[in-house]
């Protein structure tokens, strides 16, 4: 996720953190947009990425 935001999103200033909620799970939160347009652009960015599952 770092490296999607540092690529995608660097001059907006989000911040990324990572939990643990047991050991086969974990939690990311991306946090400080602008406004709720920045996040959902951010959302569709994300989506349209060639990624593997995150499952």
């Amino acid at each position: 996720m770092s490296n999607f935001n540092s690529a995608s999103f660097s001059s907006d200033g989000l911040k990324t953190n990572q939990m643990l909620l047991d050991p086969q799970h974990q939690i990311i939160t991306i946090k400080e947009f602008a406004n709720a347009d920045k996040a959902k652009l951010y959302y569709e960015t994300l989506l349209s990425q060639k990624t593997q599952p995150l499952m």
